[in-house]
């Protein structure tokens, strides 16, 4: 153990890997494409005739012409997030997440460090990692790389949720793999339409060389509007599909905003009729209201006449037991009974 120094790896974080796989499949697309391409047109043809004894090969200007032409129309017709989205779950990612998956083995036994055995774990206080399976066999409590004091152990979680994550796009992978290989057989159908390339080749073959460059501008011409159209004639299919949908959910969208103005309209009608009803029991509350007014004054008026009438009998009174003594001091012998009060 004293002579071993094992390689030591500084863990990329996710966002760097992201970034730089992004990177890299750009590149990788972009050299597929242009291969693919120039394979194609470079193909000898079996079916043209000509007077000529010797075949005549497509020059590679023209080679480069139609490159560029074709990566032209699919970055027209396609987004480039459309295309990586696929591309993402090929072969070369998984090659390219492996590769930086190397980062994150063992230094000791070159194990990838994700299950519980081989988790990765981190030595304090110099911060190298190995798996837990290594560090445990270690007969010395000494870090296997710096040769420093071990004074504990603590378990990665960063560098784990980096492979840990790894593990789980490869889990995925056998699910999009079909995905993938039927999005490139597709994209494959548009960069170099057999058809064009028998009619580049008999054209070249009867073209005399002094009009070829001529001939070459105008064959680029008819390819990029051959392709642009096989695309967008595949793009209809999916387009008229997506009509049908839409349609449908225009009818069903239709169909609730017909009842929701249905039910609007009963509710508005409701409320109208509601709204009368208010304006009539308003007018019988403040005809109500003045009657009570008039009856209450019409009381108030009944009680100071009451009042009145009251003070007067009281004075009427008065007036006749004060005559009723005045007589009885000149005749004494008259009763009360005899007054018939």
């Amino acid at each position: 153990m004293s002579s071993f120094q094992p390689r030591t790896k500084v863990a990329m974080t996710r966002e760097e890997i992201d970034e730089k796989k992004k990177r890299w499949l750009e590149e990788k697309a972009k050299e597929q494409l242009r291969k693919r391409i120039e394979e194609n047109l470079i193909q000898p043809t079996t079916h043209v005739t000509c007077n000529s004894s010797q075949q005549t090969s497509i020059p590679t200007s023209l080679v480069g012409i139609l490159t560029d032409t074709v990566e032209q129309s699919m970055k027209e017709e396609m987004k480039i997030s459309h295309a990586l989205k696929y591309q993402n779950h090929d072969e070369d990612d998984e090659n390219f997440l492996a590769n930086e998956m190397e980062n994150h083995k063992c230094a000791i036994c070159f194990e990838l460090m994700l299950d519980k055995e081989h988790e990765p774990m981190m030595i304090v206080p110099c911060g190298h990692c190995f798996c837990r399976n290594c560090l445990q066999l270690l007969t010395t409590q000494k870090c296997p790389t710096c040769r420093s004091r071990i004074n504990s152990l603590a378990v990665n979680f960063a560098l784990k949720q980096v492979i840990s994550s790894y593990n789980d796009l490869k889990a995925q992978k056998e699910k999009k793999k079909q995905e993938m290989q039927t999005f490139i057989e597709k994209q494959s159908a548009h960069i170099v339409d057999p058809s064009v390339l028998e009619i580049f080749k008999m054209v070249l073959n009867r073209t005399p060389s002094e009009h070829r460059q001529e001939v070459e501008k105008y064959l680029s011409q008819y390819a990029k509007a051959k392709t642009r159209k096989k695309i967008l004639i595949d793009s209809l299919s999916e387009i008229e599909q997506e009509v049908g949908h839409l349609t449908t959910h225009l009818s069903i969208a239709e169909s609730h905003l017909q009842r929701f103005n249905n039910e609007h309209q009963a509710l508005v009608q409701e409320i109208e009729e509601k709204m009368k009803n208010l304006e009539e029991l308003k007018k019988a509350i403040d005809e109500q209201n003045r009657v009570t007014t008039e009856i209450s004054q019409h009381k108030q008026q009944m009680e100071q006449k009451k009042q009145f009438i009251l003070q007067s009998v009281q004075s009427i009174d008065r007036e006749r037991e004060k005559a009723k003594l005045i007589i009885k001091n000149f005749v004494p012998n008259i009763s009360d009974y005899e007054f018939n009060d």
